[in-house]
């Protein structure tokens, strides 16, 4: 039985997360498995409280922060009031990029909770195991011939989901309803697969959205990619300086640059696609629904969103683009929506 409900307000304001704050709030930022608003939810559920976070759903004890915070399971909710929120297991985020220190730990966190609610079957023999940590999989997901090491970290596969024939999978890992992982993929730890993605080749310590692809060959580390993305065959990302110093990251917000991490790849908005071979530079930010080809080298540090190539300031056509996302969309069995519609008008006048 629930015995307390809260009211937790964040910042209204969250132009520091663009460009993937321009088409979901910043509560529904995955951080692991689970996106940030699940997160609190679930914490919530847990402790027998309810939990909002609606403005106008005011309730006896409220909370408000100045900045958006991570709950883990240590995070006790009837201390909010009295303990500063890192001492009381949270961890902070100013910016998409701070998401990503943290997610082999909460992808950890994540897998521990859903692997006790999922319905399990037993490891294949086909299937290579190393490590101690625990694997989860979902009786409806499909296994072929591939090596799991779970040295460091768990891995979750979930309902509906093929991992195919010489895949690597190092935990923690978590790979999303109906996703594939195709022939020979390296995915390393840190690395959280949304539902209906396809992703191939070498992935590390990045979070993918639901329904986006990198089914080819190429290199993606420490990136956060957003939905609906399609990166072509041959698309690679740099996520270290040659000189192994800060990355300078484009904050849209405030249009200047910032310093960030020493490893940062690509911080991707909704519905960007890459031609073959696109070459991403350390921390580059990409705006969503943007086309992106016909580079010459590494890419931009920004591609601001609607971009029609990349590289010049020739924007996207706003009727093209409502039918190519109804296209890709529909590849993945979704039906573009009114609300889809309407929010891309609405940022197409915006930039």
């Amino acid at each position: 039985m629930h015995t307390d409900s809260l009211h937790v307000k964040f910042p209204e304001a969250d132009g520091n997360f663009q460009p993937l704050s321009l088409t979901r709030s910043v509560l529904d930022f995955k951080a692991g498995i689970f996106t940030i608003r699940e997160k609190w939810i679930r914490l919530a559920a847990s402790q027998h409280h309810l939990i909002s976070f609606d403005d106008e759903k005011e309730s006896v004890h409220e909370i408000k922060y100045d900045t958006f915070w991570i709950p883990s399971i240590s995070t006790k909710l009837d201390q909010l009031q009295t303990l500063e929120p890192e001492v009381n297991g949270c961890s902070k985020i100013d910016r998409p990029w701070d998401i990503l220190p943290i997610l082999c730990h909460s992808l950890t966190e994540d897998i521990s909770i859903l692997g006790k609610e999922i319905p399990t079957r037993n490891i294949p023999a086909s299937v290579h195991v190393n490590g101690d940590h625990e694997i989860h999989l979902h009786e409806n997901c499909k296994l072929e011939p591939c090596m799991i090491n779970t040295d460091d970290g768990p891995v979750l596969i979930d309902d509906g989901a093929a991992i195919m024939q010489g895949a690597m999978l190092r935990g923690p890992v978590y790979i999303g309803k109906n996703a594939t992982v195709k022939m020979g993929a390296m995915l390393y730890a840190g690395c959280s697969i949304g539902e209906n993605c396809v992703i191939g080749g070498e992935v590390k310590n990045t979070i993918f959205h639901a329904n986006a692809n990198k089914a080819h060959h190429g290199y993606i580390g420490d990136s956060y990619i957003g939905e609906f993305c399609n990166l072509g065959a041959g698309s690679s990302c740099s996520n270290l300086k040659n000189t192994a110093g800060k990355i300078k990251v484009w904050n849209m917000h405030m249009s200047q640059f910032e310093g960030a991490a020493n490893k940062l790849g690509i911080i991707m908005g909704d519905h960007v696609r890459t031609a073959i071979n696109t070459a991403f530079n350390s921390g580059s930010v990409i705006g969503p629904f943007s086309n992106i080809f016909n580079l010459n080298g590494l890419s931009p540090k920004y591609i601001p969103p609607f971009s029609w190539g990349g590289s010049s300031d020739e924007k996207y056509k706003l009727e093209y683009i409502i039918k190519d996302t109804q296209r890709w969309q529909e590849m993945k069995g979704v039906v573009v929506s009114q609300s889809t519609v309407d929010l891309i008008k609405h940022l197409y006048l915006k930039f």
